[in-house]
């Protein structure tokens, strides 16, 4: 069956195709009645745009991409469903390419978006080399890159801040009473080498005059990671009375080691979360952690990439969104009451 063509909408409207194809593209020179017509025909008609025709006269496809580091994580699923809700009110799809954290899918998947012609990219980047990320960017345009500091003018920065989510829950187990304080933290990968959740713990811990000498260790941001991360911090650390984690995924690990371990959460140690994931607050017990609203993260993000589609010579200011720690049951005051450095 042959299907609704521009021409049987111009027809149907008692229009030009010209005009039909103004309506479409929102182009503005046409008056609102002709274009209400227009549109009713569309309805009635049932007629669906030829995406793949309309590329070739706008040099646009309606797409962006979108790509994470593991979409089996809570936090970027929010995100998309923030940045997919937005996009499809001004009617673009996303494309949703997931890396693994490996620097050479990250790398794939952006050529691969490139070569798809998506018209802007969202980027959390974790593993990609800067000077590869700069390659790229020399070719493309726009990138909004989240969580990252790289340099360019066809990159747009957007941040959470971290710095202060970790500020709010050290001074928070600190209020506590809390003095043997340790942190789990992500393998020192290309894209963690400089992140902004550990360099905060350790701004932290100095300001304090606490020593960092044994109380960070790395391990995948999993809750497997986590799981392993806490095993060797206990080892190493028995008396260790506060920890804070860069995830709630990892955070949850080191509930279930310290369960393994005959600890009680919050009673023996006093466990702080990042991010505030949903099943955070379903365990036991519930995780006091640090929190962003990822859904406004996804929209700010679609929208920022929208002004730059529609904008060439358009520069934004890097874009920073705030932490709000979100206090639960897994800390309490330290087991014992000493408050002096």
């Amino acid at each position: 069956m042959k299907g609704v063509t521009i021409e049987d909408v111009a027809r149907e409207a008692g229009v030009s195709r010209q005009t039909v194809s103004r309506a479409i593209n929102d182009k503005g020179e046409i008056s609102p009645k002709t274009k209400a017509k227009v549109l009713a025909a569309i309805q009635q008609l049932g007629y669906t745009p030829n995406l793949q025709a309309r590329s070739m006269v706008t040099q646009r496809t309606s797409t962006i991409g979108l790509i994470v580091g593991d979409i089996a994580n809570p936090y970027f699923s929010s995100v998309a469903r923030g940045l997919q809700d937005i996009a499809g009110q001004h009617g673009y799809s996303v494309f949703i390419s997931n890396t693994d954290e490996n620097a050479d899918v990250e790398h794939q998947a952006l050529k691969t978006m490139a070569a798809q012609r998506v018209d802007g990219i969202v980027l959390f980047s974790h593993e990609l080399a800067e000077e590869k990320l700069i390659a790229f960017a020399n070719t493309y345009r726009p990138i909004v890159l989240i969580n990252r500091a790289v340099t360019h003018p066809n990159i747009h920065l957007m941040a959470v801040d971290h710095v202060d989510g970790i500020r709010q829950s050290f001074t928070h187990i600190w209020d506590a009473g809390h003095r043997n304080i340790g942190m789990l933290s992500p393998v020192q990968s290309e894209g963690f080498k400089n992140s902004r959740r550990l360099n905060a713990f350790k701004a932290e811990m100095k300001q304090r005059g606490l020593s960092i000498e044994n109380k960070i260790f790395p391990a995948q941001s999993t809750f497997d990671g986590g799981h392993a991360a806490m095993l060797a911090l206990l080892k190493a650390q028995p008396d260790v009375s506060a920890v804070i984690c860069y995830n709630d995924r990892m955070a949850i690990g080191a509930l279930q080691a310290c369960r393994e371990t005959g600890r009680s959460v919050p009673g023996d140690i006093s466990i702080v979360g990042f991010d505030n994931i949903r099943v955070s607050g379903m365990v036991t017990p519930p995780l006091t952690t640090a929190a962003v609203d990822r859904y406004e993260l996804g929209r700010v993000a679609v929208e920022s990439l929208l002004k730059l589609i529609n904008d060439d010579e358009l520069s934004l200011a890097p874009r920073v969104i705030p932490m709000q720690l979100v206090e639960r049951e897994s800390v309490t005051v330290a087991p014992t009451q000493v408050l002096v450095n």
